[in-house]
């Protein structure tokens, strides 16, 4: 994040319907725009009276630089195929209007920014709209098809139903459509924070051992036969927590397999980036809305220049043998008791760099 002094300058003389569609209309980017120019894609809207916190404003807009939109072309030569991240933030405007963060993740799993959407709403048209508006930009400035292999929100119908309306597969068959994966760091954080629905700590501990095994499958099939056993098993030791799971997470795809091999699989990158926007933009106010984009437009330009500085990382550090023994090495063998009681550590660098996979039997015999 750029450093920004935190003068309240305002880039509207009122917040009101008809200023902001004022500053809208001058600012909207097009084909000859600056690469770094921080200005509004095309397809944004702003109707309705001069209140601009009545619930029945219609106001959307994609604030962005050609350069930030850019991250999404470059994205796309990671090995995991394009990844777009969506996610939505009250905290940072005092009209209760909802803020996105449109963006993608390289190799790394380093988030970078394509967008920031401000909406009157948090529904599916909305987020619809923002991805379709996305879309086009690409298209109409880079002659870039926006299909994206996979995306993992969080647990929002809203935001699946848009994805899947937006990037469906192609008649053709030349595209599958988007992979969705529901964030498996809220699954987590879901079990914890229902913990007094359990029984006892132990009866919570055994059930996320049994959910990190099903996260740890690669096969959808397999991983909804799995589910079905899962619930069958703890809705008879656990029956209101498992209720209570189960109608959250019950139906979705939070196992390894739903993504690509090197793909994420949850949107800590984007919760990240919406924290620091939180701290170093808005300082945790709840600004009016021309003050925010007062403050959004230069760490917006900020980003755009230093997107030329850093490039993205392309090449993923992992392969599905890889991520095998990494899974094995933390479940049994990255310490083991020996017969004299002494604790053993096996370093994950030295276990990761076998050819194959080596037996206990084989690490204790050569320690």
């Amino acid at each position: 994040m750029g450093y920004l002094k935190k003068t309240h300058c305002s880039v509207l003389e009122q917040n009101t319907i008809g200023y902001l569609n004022e500053w809208l209309q001058a600012n909207e980017l097009s084909i000859d725009s600056e690469i770094h120019t921080v200005g509004v894609l095309p397809g944004w809207r702003c109707n309705g009276n001069s209140n601009i916190e009545n619930v029945e404003a219609d106001v959307h807009f994609v604030v962005t630089s050609k350069r930030l939109l850019y991250n999404l072309v470059q994205q796309a030569q990671v090995g995991f195929g394009q990844f777009l991240s969506i996610d939505a933030t009250y905290s940072l405007l005092d009209v209760g209007y909802p803020v996105q963060k449109l963006g993608t993740v390289d190799a790394a799993h380093k988030y970078y920014d394509a967008g920031i959407c401000v909406a009157r709403h948090e529904n599916e048209p909305s987020f619809a709209l923002s991805m379709d508006v996305v879309k086009a930009a690409l298209f109409s400035f880079f002659q870039f098809k926006m299909q994206p292999q996979c995306s993992v929100p969080d647990k929002a119908k809203a935001i699946y139903n848009a994805l899947k309306t937006i990037f469906p597969p192609a008649p053709d068959d030349s595209y599958p459509g988007v992979s969705i994966a529901i964030c498996y760091f809220h699954n987590k954080q879901a079990i914890e924070t229902n913990k007094a629905k359990f029984t006892s700590a132990e009866r919570r501990q055994l059930f996320e051992k049994d959910v990190e095994k099903l996260h740890s499958i690669t096969s959808t099939l397999v991983f909804e036969n799995a589910t079905a056993l899962f619930e069958k098993k703890w809705s008879r030791k656990e029956k209101i927590a498992t209720t209570c799971y189960i109608n959250e997470w019950g139906h979705t795809m939070f196992h390894a397999g739903a993504t690509p091999v090197g793909a994420p699989v949850a949107n800590c990158a984007t919760e990240s980036s919406n924290q620091a926007t939180k701290e170093y933009v808005t300082n945790h106010e709840r600004l009016a809305m021309g003050n925010f984009l007062g403050l959004l437009i230069p760490e917006l330009q900020f980003k755009s220049k230093e997107a030329d500085k850093v490039p993205l990382s392309t090449v993923v550090r992992n392969n599905r043998q890889r991520w095998g023994f990494a899974q094995l090495w933390v479940k049994d063998v990255k310490k083991f008791t020996s017969a004299a009681n002494k604790v053993f550590h096996v370093p994950s660098s030295s276990f990761l760099e076998q050819n194959k996979t080596p037996s206990l039997q084989q690490l204790r015999d050569g320690i």
